[in-house]
């Protein structure tokens, strides 16, 4: 009885397969991109190899900020006033109707 339990494999569930699947590829994404995501291969270069025309202004950096959130409101809400007046949809060809018996 005891060899028995000893034989039997540990990982046979099959949720537990998953769950291993799930991890290892979340594993391979963070090795493949960069922990951020987002950044470009300008953003992750040295300070040193961009050089700079003054000391940083973080008052510059929150103004850019801002502007472009201002800039992303007004389009979100021209698609909210086209999403609001309505959509038209006209089908110009419909497909033929299978019942299935």
């Amino acid at each position: 009885m005891q060899r028995e339990a000893l034989e039997r494999p540990i990982w046979t569930s099959q949720k537990t397969n998953q769950l291993l699947t799930v991890a290892v590829v979340l594993l391979a994404v963070l090795v493949i991109r960069p922990a951020d995501f987002g950044a470009s291969e300008a953003d992750a270069a040295p300070a040193a190899s961009s050089p700079q025309t003054g000391p940083f202004n973080s008052g510059a950096q929150r103004e850019k900020m801002i502007t472009a959130l201002r800039s992303v409101e007004q389009r979100l809400d021209r698609i909210e006033r086209k999403l609001n007046a309505g959509i038209e949809v006209r089908v110009t060809e419909m497909p033929q109707v299978k019942i299935a018996e």
